[in-house]
């Protein structure tokens, strides 16, 4: 958000329909922050994202971030087996989804509750599932979940396998992960802050998300 502040009427995203600045992406980011807030995540929740290539996918992305929850972005072409081995190992505490693919959730997690968000300045529709949680254990607990040591690293980001040659494996990329693959691709491409990137493959990609 430091650069929307720095320069909030240029572009951030643009689609074949859309071109949002970076004042109003981050408006979106943040209404889609408050709603997770409202339903209980905190640092280091994890959040599944499914959602097409859009400006409300990158907003969503940027909220998760924001709060130092954990993304981990979900391809919509994975099938039903696929999807039910994600959700088996990745036990996420909460989705953000497309109400239309929302049902694929519902079959294989323990959804309390649900709730449609309205995201500011876009007319894309929203669904937050809700998992219940056993009473024991905290999203915190650093070692216990992702076998990391809290003195050292921070978890961001579940990347998958595309499964060709069985079940997704989830990969988790820490915070200097991304940052040191982000850094990698801006440098190796010669990337300046007016430069407009093509991303033909779907976000949840990891090519991608680094871009």
């Amino acid at each position: 958000m430091q650069t929307a502040r720095a320069d909030p009427g240029a572009r951030a995203v643009s689609t074949v329909s859309t071109r949002v600045t970076r004042q109003e992406l981050g408006e979106q980011a943040s209404g889609i922050g408050r709603a997770l807030l409202d339903a209980g995540v905190r640092e280091h929740s994890v959040v599944a994202l499914m959602l097409p290539n859009s400006v409300t996918f990158v907003a969503a992305f940027l909220a998760v971030a924001q709060l130092r929850a954990v993304a981990a972005p979900i391809s919509s072409r994975y099938q039903a087996s696929e999807l039910r081995s994600i959700c088996a190992s990745l036990r996420p505490d909460c989705v953000l989804v497309s109400p239309e693919l929302a049902d694929g959730f519902v079959r294989w997690l323990d959804i309390e509750r649900q709730q449609d968000i309205v995201v500011p300045g876009s007319d894309q529709a929203l669904r937050l599932l809700c998992v219940r949680r056993p009473a024991q254990g905290s999203a915190l607990d650093l070692r216990e979940r992702f076998g990391l040591d809290p003195s050292s690293s921070c978890p961001a980001l579940f990347k998958f396998s595309s499964g060709s040659t069985g079940a997704p494996k989830a990969v988790l990329w820490t915070a200097a992960n991304v940052r040191a693959a982000a850094t990698n691709v801006v440098e190796t491409l010669g990337l300046g802050a007016s430069d407009v990137v093509l991303s033909p493959v779907p976000l949840s990609h990891s090519y991608g998300l680094t871009v």
